[in-house]
């Protein structure tokens, strides 16, 4: 939008173009990215070097991304990440007054009149909903968890798959199953356990534990089909995941890379991504991502983890909207 003094504002529609589909394979969620994060970074960089004087507003749209109201039964997981870059863009830039702004699946002929509006109108809301004639901002709220949450009832005849599980939270996480009854412990993680973990290997085992550690990663969905099968052949039923696997590559915006976003997406996103493809047909009692408040407040300098976690939220609402356990 051009005016008087230059450009005004900047919409990105290009992740309206992504499928809803939430049977994507890796592959496919991975080239959904070029409609969303890859294209709206390499945006939002042309924006800051461009030399304007001024500013112009960023406004990203998306549809379906956002568990906002009973009536969305589909939750776009691949847009989702979207949000998060957003989230970081407007913590690490906030002269662009980054506004993202979620139509629904349908995307009626109302919310696209609404979507007008809204860039006419220019609200110094940064988070938006629009659901049929209904407009939705994102607003912090006191809540208690009080009467959500049930105590977890672990399984002797059950496996717990812990990614990431060779370190840091992945080895706490399977402490913490260990002392509370679980027999049966598979640990992945992309390097063979190091000194330190095979000491808490040890302890988990002396716990009464079976471990079963694993070189995978995974990013990969066929080393974790390989895994799943090789378990199925002596190990009880997979009963709960736990994926904290992640890596943290901290840079600011204007010097991102896609190469270097993708290598912070391959453990955390499409490591949720294939576990939750390997795991469909196993009678999990719990499926659990491990995500950051980075995702829904924005950290600087961290706009790829940021989006990443935003994909295991997203990821958690769609495995519940199907009627299966999920937890971010």
């Amino acid at each position: 939008a051009f005016g008087e003094a230059g450009c005004s504002a900047v919409v990105h529609l290009w992740s309206l173009d992504s499928t809803l589909d939430g049977r994507l394979n890796t592959a496919e969620l991975a080239d959904e990215q070029s409609f969303g994060c890859r294209s709206a970074l390499y945006l939002t960089q042309a924006i800051l070097q461009a030399g304007w004087r001024q500013l112009p507003r960023l406004w990203l749209v998306t549809r379906g991304s956002q568990r906002v109201v009973h009536a969305d039964t589909t939750v776009s997981v691949a847009q989702a990440p979207l949000w998060g870059l957003g989230q970081a863009i407007a913590r690490e830039h906030p002269q662009l007054l980054c506004t993202r702004v979620d139509l629904s699946a349908a995307a009626p002929a109302a919310e696209i009149a609404n979507l007008t509006l809204e860039l006419q109108v220019g609200a110094r809301d940064e988070q938006l909903a629009l659901r049929g004639e209904e407009r939705y901002a994102a607003r912090l709220t006191r809540t208690s968890f009080g009467e959500t949450l049930s105590e977890l009832v672990l399984r002797p005849a059950g496996t717990y798959l812990i990614s990431g599980g060779l370190s840091g939270l992945g080895l706490a996480a399977a402490a913490t199953l260990a002392a509370q009854g679980a027999k049966h412990l598979v640990l992945i993680g992309r390097r063979a356990p190091d000194e330190q973990a095979r000491q808490q290997i040890e302890k988990l085992q002396a716990l009464g534990a079976q471990v079963f550690t694993a070189q995978v990663d995974a990013s990969q969905l066929g080393a974790l089909h390989a895994l799943i099968a090789e378990l199925s052949r002596s190990w009880p039923p997979v009963r709960g995941v736990n994926h904290s696997a992640a890596v943290i590559e901290d840079g600011v915006l204007v010097e991102q890379t896609w190469e270097r976003f993708e290598r912070v997406l391959a453990p955390k996103m499409y490591g949720a991504w294939n576990l939750h493809l390997a795991t469909l047909t196993q009678p999990l009692d719990f499926f659990v991502g491990y995500s950051s408040a980075a995702s829904l407040l924005g950290t600087p300098g961290q706009v790829s983890y940021v989006a990443a976690n935003a994909f295991v939220d997203a990821l958690a609402h769609l495995r519940r909207e199907t009627e299966r356990c999920g937890l971010s």
